[in-house]
């Protein structure tokens, strides 16, 4: 791949601390020796940076953003055997072994024509070759997708006649994909927070619960308490429930153990994820049902979602409802902050990928 030419400074998209996002310009920074320095080719805004675009969710980044698919442009002596200029890459936010990496969190996350990533982060492994035929625009789907994997290989081992995913974000239509190529798709169920409002909505998602239930729940932290707990209430014998989205427990003693099962699960390890069994219904008619959950994704979650997205990618083209130049975005997401609706243009966004391609080349 031909490497790209670096312009003379990086456009980022900062959040103030009023919860306003402007564009920032300055100086590219210059790799140390145990340093790589990317140029963000696309980045995505997911329904968690929603939420703390809403001030749903307090975070230390002022620089946002954990999907992207990037190009090395630069890298230090010491990763010179192992990157080169022009490689396609992305970043995994979410380390198995340091808690405190959580990119776009913690730390400052994507959302930049230009991210230098520290010798820990390389050190930790977060630096994942993407192909260098994949589409940046359809690479903002790597992550997400790399979670819904994670997710229904889960619900495979547990043998689930049949699927309910409440949460109708990308990872809950991606789920919904995944589970639809193997299974009849009369068999799987995907339910937004609209659908559980509804009467005849909701009586149609409860019923498909009944019986052998692999249930996901994929929705923003404010309902999945609430998901979890209607689920708990419906879900037939044998069911498995696999919470993607954070979970607030509150004073609930089984949401208690169910969020701190979810947090034993991470980027992939234990291979076999910790499982809640619990003793579900009356004396005379008990059920038993698992639950489980997990954060973040492995490597090898990454290079499968690559995988697919080569091989199937124009099948989730229309996820990505929006591709925006840095200053659109940020008018998306101020509007956002301010109590707006999410959309642009008129249109509900579902996945918006930030195009900074034109910031970093010449």
């Amino acid at each position: 791949m031909k490497a790209v030419i670096p312009r003379a400074a990086s456009v980022t998209i900062e959040r103030t601390p009023g919860n306003k996002f402007i564009e920032v310009v300055g100086p590219i920074p210059v790799p140390a020796s145990g340093e790589l320095l990317l140029g963000i080719e696309t980045a995505g805004l997911c329904g968690t940076d929603i939420q703390i675009v809403r001030g749903m969710r307090s975070e230390a980044a002022t620089v946002l953003g954990h999907e992207a698919c990037c190009t090395v442009i630069g890298v230090g002596r010491r990763w010179a055997d192992r990157y080169a200029e022009g490689d396609r890459v992305a970043i995994n936010p979410t380390s198995s072994t340091d808690p405190g990496f959580l990119l776009g969190h913690s730390i400052d996350g994507v959302w930049s024509s230009h991210l230098l990533v520290t010798e820990h982060a390389v050190e930790l492994g977060q630096v994942v070759p993407l192909p260098d035929q994949l589409d940046p625009v359809l690479a903002v789907l790597v992550e997400p997708l790399a979670c819904a994997i994670y997710s229904w290989s889960i619900l495979q081992r547990a043998r689930a006649d049949r699927v309910v995913v409440l949460g109708d974000g990308t990872v809950g239509h991606l789920v919904a994909w995944l589970a639809t190529r193997d299974l009849d798709p009369s068999a799987v169920i995907l339910a937004g927070r609209g659908d559980m409002d509804d009467e005849r909505a909701r009586a149609r998602v409860l019923r498909g619960m009944r019986g052998r239930t692999g249930v996901v729940i994929a929705t923003p932290r404010d309902s999945t308490a609430q998901c979890v707990s209607v689920t708990l209430e419906n879900v037939g014998a044998g069911s498995v429930i696999d919470i993607i989205g954070g979970l607030d427990p509150g004073a609930d003693p089984v949401l208690q153990r169910a969020a701190q099962v979810r947090a034993q699960n991470v980027c992939g390890r234990p291979l076999s994820p910790k499982m809640l069994t619990l003793g579900l219904g009356a004396p005379e008619a008990p059920r038993q049902v698992w639950v489980t959950g997990h954060r973040g994704v492995s490597p090898e979650h990454f290079c499968d979602a690559a995988g697919l997205l080569l091989t199937h990618g124009d099948e989730l083209r229309d996820l990505i409802t929006h591709v925006a130049t840095p200053a659109e975005a940020i008018g998306a997401l101020n509007d956002i902050a301010s109590g707006g609706a999410r959309e642009l243009a008129g249109r509900r966004i579902l996945k918006l990928a930030i195009d900074f391609r034109e910031a970093i080349t010449a």
